[in-house]
């Protein structure tokens, strides 16, 4: 094919999308009539499973033997009344404790935990140990800041 003819067929061929362009335009122009919305069928949203409890039927015996009444509660009141076990310090003139509804007993030897001081949060996973007479012990095994 000669140097013209394909200048030809380009021409052609730009001039096929650009009239392509024109009706898709003319047909539904940008910004010239709303979109009309699209209807969905409504199904319910299942509703995420409960959390299992941390703590087996074992556990919970066991430290009831120990002498606390509602271990997982028991235990995570137990570490709301230990600040000192929070590695950082506060800021602004706040004071660093643990919030309660974001701290989760995770095991019968775990518990993760958020504190603030109403201007920085962090978490931190601590290890605990109930004794034979219902005392907690704690170790904190990692923390950091949001």
């Amino acid at each position: 094919m000669s140097r013209r003819g394909e200048r030809w067929l380009w021409a052609g061929a730009l001039l096929a999308v650009l009239i392509a362009l024109g009706f898709s335009l003319a047909a539904d122009p940008p910004g010239g009539r709303e979109a009309e919305p699209v209807v969905t069928e409504r199904r319910p949203v299942p509703s995420a499973p409960a959390a299992s409890p941390a703590l087996t039927d074992y556990d919970v015996r066991r430290f009831r033997e120990k002498g606390l009444a509602d271990p997982a509660r028991d235990i995570l009141l137990d570490l709301m009344a230990r600040p000192d076990l929070i590695p950082d310090d506060p800021v602004l003139g706040g004071t660093m404790f643990f919030v309660e509804g974001e701290s989760l007993v995770l095991s019968d030897r775990w518990v993760l935990a958020t504190y603030e001081d109403g201007h920085i949060r962090g978490r931190g996973l601590y290890e605990y140990e109930v004794s034979e007479d219902g005392a907690i012990s704690w170790r904190r095994m990692d923390s950091y800041l949001d």
